[in-house]
């Protein structure tokens, strides 16, 4: 399982967690929790998921990556 934290305004987190449960066949969403709104004056919130990937989805046919590649910074 994965913790995935959400950070950001309201509409822009449900819309990626709208995105993840519907469009991401490879990840399963076991919870959502409720949003959390940053200190002060922000504008920002905090969503918390509890997701795993699923090993039995097959990933969406693609020749190239559509999203930015990765950097591992871990040495």
């Amino acid at each position: 399982m994965v913790k995935v934290r959400l950070w950001g305004e309201n509409g822009e987190i449900e819309k990626l967690i709208e995105l993840i449960c519907n469009e991401l066949p490879a990840v399963r969403v076991l919870s959502v929790s409720g949003h959390y709104k940053d200190r002060g004056a922000s504008v920002y919130e905090r969503c918390y998921l509890d997701v795993v990937i699923n090993e039995q989805a097959t990933p969406p046919p693609s020749s190239k990556p559509q999203t930015a590649a990765l950097v591992n910074k871990r040495k």
